[in-house]
């Protein structure tokens, strides 16, 4: 069956590549300086706009999903990317720069932006993506990832998460 590029819609949210809403990347750039600037110090929030601007793909890793209300406004932000960790080179890709605005948490956009991003790899032939968190390890085993290792990034320590995507299945 040929992957449907339809977006997933979560009660008033739908999940979009943010390759159609270009004019959100300065925004998530903000968001994404502000909550991990100080552990992946590529500078300020352009140079993160500009990193952003190369993941507005549709079919090919990197690429960022986004959460939109029914009114347009941007609530959360997703990505795949090759490489998430300077120490593990070996892992690839990861699930990265998951983030939900805070007057949003607590509602599903979090899970339904991950479950997207994995349905959106698997739809690209990714059989296993990766990802790591500091605080939210219950909520991705709670999606069916699973741990495989910890690690340690800007004296934060990670664990690393792995998930099958179904893809070739």
């Amino acid at each position: 069956m040929a992957h449907d590029p339809a977006i997933e819609t979560v009660g008033r949210v739908r999940i979009a590549s943010l390759a159609d809403r270009l004019d959100a990347i300065d925004t998530i750039a903000q968001w994404h300086w502000e909550v991990w600037g100080d552990e992946d110090p590529i500078g300020p929030a352009t140079a993160w706009a500009a990193r952003l601007r190369e993941r507005a793909n549709r079919m090919a890793i990197p690429a960022t999903y986004i959460a939109i209300t029914e009114d347009g406004e941007l609530v959360g932000t997703a990505s795949l990317i090759a490489e998430d960790l300077a120490s593990r080179h070996d892992l690839s890709p990861w699930l990265a720069g998951v983030y939900v605005i805070p007057a949003w948490r607590g509602r599903g956009v979090g899970s339904a932006l991950t479950r997207h991003a994995v349905a959106e790899a698997a739809a690209m032939g990714t059989r296993r993506l990766y990802l790591h968190t500091e605080h939210a390890r219950a909520l991705y085993e709670r999606l069916g990832w699973r741990a495989i290792a910890t690690d340690h990034r800007q004296g934060h320590d990670l664990v690393v998460m792995t998930i099958e995507t179904g893809a070739g299945s």
